[in-house]
């Protein structure tokens, strides 16, 4: 059988872990309460190629827009991304560090400092709104290379062909993949392959982090047909690049990626990370000072000199965001001068 229900059991269990903090109306519970006869059904279903998506209900959020499914859904689009990852991950470059084995981020932020030396110019981009992007016929025709089974085929098309519901209306979805799904992020992969492949022909550096990537060349005729190359392979995926965040030019002017900014003068935060980390700080602080009866206010680089006491919860905030500024870097330095007005009060 195509799946078994071990796979299907170790789906169960991650929707359950990843749904614990669900409201009490939701079907997780009624989904834990049947799921032995459930599981049968799914066992039955998914190997007869007989298993239909529900509408997938589409919700906003304080953290963008998310495509939630319904719980039995879900347990089967886990078990699809298990099944897919015995297929696919081998074939996924070593360059593309998001997917699962792959190091993540911090290993791209790595390679790309400890190569700054090494080269001159640098393309560094990403995708104008990647998963919203995705065109189906070209993903699907890119899956068929990988996957031959049938009954997997379907259950990829249902959920690429998905039915949306939001607000009382249903859409049939005609591109783009969802976001909050476990599958996503392995298709994600899969769609810029070719791009990963071809870089890694070309005599240049060059790691991605899902739709964000940099590319870095020792001289400017090689920098430029590598730069017209990435352009034709985006347009044939019918693919644009974001504008605000692509920067073509020599490394020693700086640039931005996954948060960090790359200079001669060393690894530092982006400007943006600083700005987001300044905003949620200060709205951190003001909860905290709103439950105490206390003004406490916050500026761009610091507390107010005035304010004397950290909560709990503001402190452990900076304490978790300083951990991820400098973990997984492993001995490379970040320039985070400008917090010591903020480390003093942790």
């Amino acid at each position: 059988m195509l799946f078994n229900e071990g796979t299907l059991e170790k789906a169960f269990k991650y929707v359950c872990k990843k749904r614990i903090g669900y409201s009490h109306n939701n079907d997780i519970w009624d989904l834990k309460l049947t799921w032995n006869r459930e599981k049968q059904q799914l066992y039955e279903q998914l190997n007869s190629g007989t298993y239909s998506f529900e509408p997938v209900r589409k919700i906003t959020s304080e953290s963008g827009t998310l495509e939630i499914w319904s719980s039995r859904d879900a347990v089967v689009l886990k078990a699809l991304e298990m099944m897919l990852s015995e297929r696919i991950r081998s074939e996924l470059s070593a360059k593309c560090c998001h997917i699962k084995g792959n190091r993540g981020s911090k290993k791209a932020v790595r390679s790309v400092y400890n190569h700054l030396n090494d080269f001159k110019y640098v393309m560094k981009t990403d995708v104008q709104k990647y998963y919203a992007s995705i065109d189906h016929e070209v993903l699907f025709e890119i899956i068929e290379k990988y996957v031959t089974e049938t009954r997997l085929l379907r259950l990829l098309y249902q959920y690429l062909k998905r039915i949306e519901y939001k607000d009382g209306f249903y859409r049939e979805v005609e591109r783009g993949i969802c976001r909050g799904s476990p599958v996503s992020p392995l298709l994600g992969a899969l769609y810029l392959k070719a791009l990963d492949d071809a870089m890694e022909k070309s005599d240049v550096f060059y790691i991605r982090y899902m739709d964000d990537w940099v590319i870095m060349a020792k001289n400017r005729w090689i920098f430029r047909r590598v730069v017209r190359k990435v352009n034709k392979m985006l347009s044939g995926l019918k693919l644009k690049k974001a504008d605000d965040k692509t920067f073509i030019g020599k490394i020693e002017r700086g640039f931005d990626f996954l948060g960090y900014h790359f200079s001669p003068d060393g690894l530092s935060l982006a400007e943006k990370t600083v700005h987001n980390f300044a905003e949620r700080l200060s709205l951190r602080c003001y909860a905290s000072g709103q439950k105490s009866g206390l003004n406490c206010e916050c500026k761009t680089i610091g507390l107010d000199n005035s304010q004397h006491y950290m909560y709990s919860s503001v402190s452990d905030y900076i304490r978790r965001w300083l951990n991820w500024v400098n973990g997984g870097l492993k001995g490379i330095r970040v320039n985070i001068s400008w917090m010591t007005n903020i480390v003093a009060f942790t």
